[in-house]
């Protein structure tokens, strides 16, 4: 029999109960077209489109640390403007690397019932990517299969709630200084903000947040246009030259807020397990990230030349007193409110699949599981915020400390285990040269942004 290649399709794992249903089958106990029917119903029940893929990962990856990046600039100069488009490129590659470390190829015998394009309706060989994970921690299981989920999951939920901090303390800031009148302090505002963010942790249908993200999207669009207008408004005091330089110590410090700022690993699986053609999820990526280094390099340009040495932790704060900067403070805001979940979405997706909710949930009513949770992570959130009130230094240090590994170095690492006798030469030192620079990094950076960070706290 003459074989033929087919193109790829995607399934998802089996079921105990069709593992069983399967050998029946080869035993000739159920027909052939119930067998079709049966693994019709086991494709994956997509939820997102396309462009509510790139509208999630869009708005996600444009808000971490949207504020800071004028800082970053203003720590790093010109080495921060060549980072933004060259970490998108990296971005992209372990994007798509993490992606194919969650599928496993193998080769099954098809017949006319099956989804495949083909020529005759002779039986063929078709390539099939199963899925086989579906957790960014399983990843780590991979290296390490005894606590590695649990590492990577440690470490992923600090990661965010991290990010969620620096959306309180970016907010309060912001607020309190464009309503000075209104007599609230940071932890005020900051308290305020939470208090209307937590309703919509409550959501777990990620089609759903991608309205949201529209929303959110349509705000930071707002605020880079009421940035550009400043700068154009104020061109006699700029002068473009400010940002030919360079610090070697503030550009690492600037590099943690660039990884930050690229922060996209934590929903990558659930957008692509939502798409309703996972094939298309490596063009939504490309496109969210090159949306992001254009905005991120205008924004920060911009920023930064308006206010060149001045720049403040939130540039918003630099702002003069009047519409442009309450314009700015509102629509940051209601960016927050719009993409908080989203950001901490794959912590409450960690937690309500953890041992211990299972436990909890099988003696008390699962709402009252979800409250909880939800309460306690806002909380947790807000308390830091107000606790350590430095959102730039905070978000560079977190992110040369925890992102590099996260993102960089694990799925590379779990590319060349997995996939080592399928990878070509010049992939085998993509993926090592971006494991280096995951390590150099985390060591460089890390050490910068938390002495700088220390310094700050203990004035």
């Amino acid at each position: 029999m003459g074989l033929k290649e087919g193109k790829f399709a995607y399934k998802t794992l089996k079921s105990h109960d069709h593992e069983e249903r399967e050998n029946e089958k080869k035993a000739g106990s159920i027909d052939e077209e119930e067998a079709h029917n049966e693994a019709s119903r086991l494709i994956l029940d997509s939820r997102t489109s396309t462009w509510q893929a790139v509208a999630n990962m869009t708005s996600f990856v444009q808000g971490v640390g949207t504020l800071a990046l004028p800082y970053a600039v203003f720590k790093g100069g010109v080495a921060t403007i060549i980072g933004f488009p060259l970490f998108a490129l990296v971005h992209w590659y372990t994007g798509k690397v993490m992606i194919n470390c969650i599928y496993e190829v193998d080769c099954a015998e098809v017949t006319e019932h099956e989804t495949i394009v083909r020529h005759d309706k002779t039986q063929i060989a078709a390539k099939r990517k199963s899925r086989v994970r579906d957790k960014y921690s399983e990843l780590g299981k991979v290296l390490w299969p005894r606590y590695g989920g649990m590492f990577l999951d440690a470490l992923q939920s600090l990661d965010l709630l991290i990010l969620g901090v620096s959306y309180f303390i970016s907010c309060g800031s912001l607020m309190a200084h464009a309503l000075p009148k209104a007599g609230l302090t940071e932890a005020m505002w900051a308290s305020i903000i939470a208090a209307v963010v937590l309703p919509s942790t409550f959501v777990k249908d990620l089609a759903w947040v991608a309205w949201q993200s529209l929303l959110s999207i349509a705000s930071l669009t707002t605020m880079v246009s009421v940035m550009i207008w400043y700068t154009v408004t104020h061109y006699s005091t700029i002068n473009p030259t400010d940002v030919l330089f360079w610090d070697t110590e503030g550009a690492l410090v600037a590099l943690g807020l660039v990884i930050s700022s690229y922060c996209l690993y934590s929903i990558l699986i659930p957008v692509e397990e939502s798409l309703e053609d996972p094939s298309k999820f490596g063009s939504a990526l490309a496109i969210s990230l090159s949306f992001a280094a254009i905005f991120k390099t205008l924004f920060s340009l911009c920023g930064f030349l308006s206010f060149s040495h001045a720049t403040d932790e939130v540039i918003g704060n630099n702002v003069q007193l009047g519409a442009p900067r309450t314009i700015v403070s509102v629509v940051y805001v209601i960016y927050v409110i719009f993409s908080y979940t989203l950001v901490i979405y794959p912590v409450f997706h960690s937690i309500d699949g953890s041992l211990l909710a299972s436990t909890v949930t099988s003696f008390i009513p699962i709402f009252i599981w979800s409250a909880t949770t939800r309460f306690l992570v806002v909380f947790i959130t807000l308390f830091i915020a107000v606790v350590v009130p430095h959102f730039a230094l905070l978000i560079a240090f977190v992110g040369s400390l925890a992102l590099p590994f996260l993102e960089y170095i694990v799925p590379c690492l779990v590319h060349l285990k997995l996939k080592w006798r399928e990878l070509k030469p010049l992939q085998v030192v993509a993926d090592g040269t971006i494991v280096i620079m995951g390590v150099l990094a985390t060591v460089f950076g890390a050490y910068c942004s938390g002495k700088a960070l220390i310094i700050e706290m203990t004035k």
